[in-house]
């Protein structure tokens, strides 16, 4: 891919096998290639950011179930593998007598307990389903096996387009592998380039934009940021423990002169309006440009809203990790007052049971000294 500065005009750089460790290899995961994950192109483009000004961020890999489906019935446990781990779903998981919630809990529970080697994490999906996230960015290659009769996806509550069954005999390397995006950001805000601070430019030349797959990783060729663009301002929210996990909000220019609303606005704090309608041609005009601004207020709220949405999935995934961790931490301490509690009450039965013994021991004493005091 090309990422040219408009200033330096410098193009990235190469990725390589080495910038990602922790996708899985060609040789666990024949179609997953980890100089083309997002963690590898991140850290391509990092790697001339000192020349570029231009800094990117790895997107988390995320696929949602939406439903979870309960027609699969059988004793036994069944397995997923991802990234080339094998998850198994304990037995008794599949009868008939589970419903979809308490199915989900145990596949959420059994993924879960293997995230630290997948490197994926599962939560509830609102619709019932199962969410699969790689929060770093890592690939990520979901399968199960095609020769069970009846198993498929959505027993799992995954995405039927994303998880596939493959027969590990006869085709053991059809897995489809997820890969990740990335986000761009100006680290030089206050770098002089001809579009203004903190401006961008993916593509370069047209045969950069024809030999690049920008939109497989969430780019679009084009010009952005800077001063000639309707961004006045910037929020952005950590989301992740890591690094660099944050989701960047753009605040276009509202005001009476931005690009917004401008064409009908440009002339509020004028002595003298220039955009009216006392006369036909004057209101056609303010109707043409009315038509404008609707059309670019739309689009900054679907922006706006898109980012939104990413904010409130963010916020219930950590709301499920928060509720995981408490119940896990609940657990660990229920089990911990249990074992304390019966060795309490086994010191508390020995102890008694020596009292007893040398009360006997004492009786049996006196006893004995008055019989022979009677002789």
């Amino acid at each position: 891919m090309g990422l040219n500065d408009v200033n330096s005009s410098v193009s990235s750089g190469f990725t390589v096998p080495g910038y990602d460790t922790v996708s899985p290899p060609g040789g666990i995961v024949a179609t997953s290639n980890p100089a083309a994950s997002a963690i590898s192109i991140a850290s391509a483009i990092n790697a001339k950011e000192a020349s570029t000004g231009v800094k990117a961020i790895a997107n988390p890999v995320v696929t949602m179930g939406n439903s979870l489906d309960t027609t699969f019935i059988s004793p036994n446990g069944e397995s997923v593998y991802i990234n080339g781990k094998q998850v198994s779903i304990p037995a008794g998981t599949f009868l008939a007598t589970k419903n979809s919630q308490q199915r989900q809990s145990a596949i959420l529970s059994a993924l879960n307990t293997q995230s630290t080697v997948t490197g994926v994490t599962a939560t509830p999906s609102q619709g019932g389903g199962v969410t699969l996230t790689a929060v770093d960015g890592r690939n990520v290659s979901i399968w199960f096996d095609s020769g069970v009769s009846g198993l498929s996806a959505g027993t799992f509550g995954m995405n039927a387009n994303d998880v596939k069954g493959i027969n590990p005999v006869t085709s053991p390397n059809g897995q489809t592998t997820l890969y990740g995006t990335v986000t761009l950001a100006s680290a030089t805000p206050n770098a002089p380039t001809p579009m203004g601070p903190g401006s961008i430019v993916v593509g370069g030349s047209a045969d950069a934009v024809s030999q690049a797959n920008f939109s497989s990783l969430g780019l679009v060729a084009g010009s952005y940021g800077g001063s000639n663009t309707d961004r006045v301002g910037r929020l952005s929210f950590q989301v992740g423990a890591e690094a660099n996990q944050t989701i960047s909000i753009d605040l276009p220019d509202f005001g009476p002169d931005g690009s917004i609303t401008g064409p009908i606005t440009s002339d509020a704090n004028a002595g003298t309006p220039t955009v009216g309608i006392s006369t036909s041609n004057g209101a056609q005009n303010v109707l043409s440009q009315l038509d404008k601004v609707m059309n670019n207020v739309n689009a900054a709220s679907s922006r706006m809203g898109a980012i939104i949405n990413r904010l409130s999935y963010t916020i219930s995934n950590i709301a499920n990790v928060s509720s995981n961790t408490t119940q896990s931490l609940s657990a660990i301490q229920d089990t911990d007052y249990a074992a304390a509690s019966t060795a309490l009450s086994t010191a508390q039965i020995v102890q008694q049971a020596a009292t007893a013994v040398l009360a006997q021991a004492n009786t049996s004493q006196q006893s004995v000294l008055k019989l022979l005091q009677g002789g």
